[in-house]
């Protein structure tokens, strides 16, 4: 089942949907549409909702397994399935774009800056990809474990490795 609840002085439900299906991992929420994934035989579904009447409004099928999202950051929903493809859509659930990532899972949330999405990986690795058509417009490598969302502080990542320090290095471009 799905909710939709009024919280306040009070916890009312304003909404309610039986699923058909489990919904896995996370869900986000992205103008109007709650998004999240679910298994399907082969691969997974990635599946979406009207926000305020929790009515069915897609579910496409993937290529794979998601190993990572749905997350919303700006006007895009992530997610990345076991191809190691990171994949954008919209609020209707069209593909934007896909763009390979480095091997290893992402760690954190995406950041938005100046039209781009800057994504961290636990590995290592920090990505920055035009949000507009899923162009790489750079990527660095600190050879060092992540272990949180990096900090963006006038155009400079705080990066927070494993062991408690702190990198901090520009956003990468080409």
């Amino acid at each position: 089942k799905m909710y939709r609840l009024r919280v306040g002085e009070q916890i009312r439900e304003l909404a309610s949907t039986d699923l058909e299906f489990d919904l896995l991992g996370t869900i986000a929420g992205l103008e109007g549409t709650v998004i999240g994934t679910t298994a399907g035989p082969a691969a997974d579904f990635v599946v979406g909702f009207e926000m305020i009447s929790l009515k069915p409004k897609f579910k496409t099928l993937l290529d794979g397994r998601v190993v990572w999202g749905p997350i919303s950051v700006g006007d895009l929903c992530l997610y990345q399935t076991d191809d190691s493809k990171l994949r954008g859509i919209d609020a209707d659930g069209k593909e934007l774009f896909q763009v390979e990532l480095p091997a290893g899972p992402p760690i954190g949330k995406p950041i938005m800056h100046e039209g781009q999405v800057v994504l961290a990986g636990k590995s290592g690795w920090i990505v920055a990809i035009d949000a507009g058509s899923g162009t790489v417009l750079g990527q660095a490598d600190l050879g060092q474990p992540i272990s949180a969302t990096p900090l963006l502080i006038d155009n400079i990542l705080m990066v927070p490795g494993s062991e408690g320090v702190v990198y901090r290095i520009p956003v990468p471009s080409n």
